[in-house]
């Protein structure tokens, strides 16, 4: 893929952090305070605590492309062109629909019930169409669902006007 934009969210990258700044102090105190025995298991307990950290929080991005699009959740990884999506939304994530599935984006979940009380009108000005009188909030530019959309719908709708020329 060409001309890359990678979206991660940035609330799970600083939850990882934390999660393994905290498994990090679980395993010195237990270098401190336990017998060797202990030490293992809590090593291990440890490392299988951040293996599923890192799987469930800090793995999943979305890569868009000019091409298309890369969804790496913690289960799957799946490339879609551009030819094959019908329909790009965020309601409770960001959503490729295609003709045989529905994706869904790990990386770019919509905000929670109440961002919509703070979205101003002109901070969706030239992204939405004025005629539009109900935005929901996870289109908005300042959340992970409505940046990751805004730069698809443009490179999907790009890919669409130069495939039609």
């Amino acid at each position: 893929m060409s001309n890359i934009v990678v979206f991660r969210s940035k609330s799970a990258i600083f939850a990882s952090i934390i999660a393994y700044l905290l498994l990090m102090g679980a395993i010195l105190q237990a270098i401190f305070t336990r017998n060797s025995r202990d030490l293992i298991g809590t090593v291990v307990v440890s490392i299988l605590i951040g293996l599923f950290i890192y799987s469930v929080m800090q793995r999943p991005r979305l890569e868009i492309g000019d091409e298309g699009v890369k969804i790496i959740n913690p289960v799957f990884t799946k490339f879609l062109g551009w030819e094959e999506v019908i329909h790009i939304e965020t309601k409770f994530a960001l959503t490729f629909h295609t003709n045989d599935k529905t994706y869904t984006c790990w990386a770019a979940v919509a905000p929670g019930r109440y961002h919509h009380r703070t979205v101003h009108p002109s901070e969706l000005r030239g992204i939405v169409s004025r005629d539009t009188t109900m935005i929901r909030a996870s289109d908005s530019p300042r959340t992970d669902s409505g940046a990751a959309a805004y730069v698809a719908r443009q490179r999907w709708e790009q890919f669409n006007r130069n495939r039609h020329d």
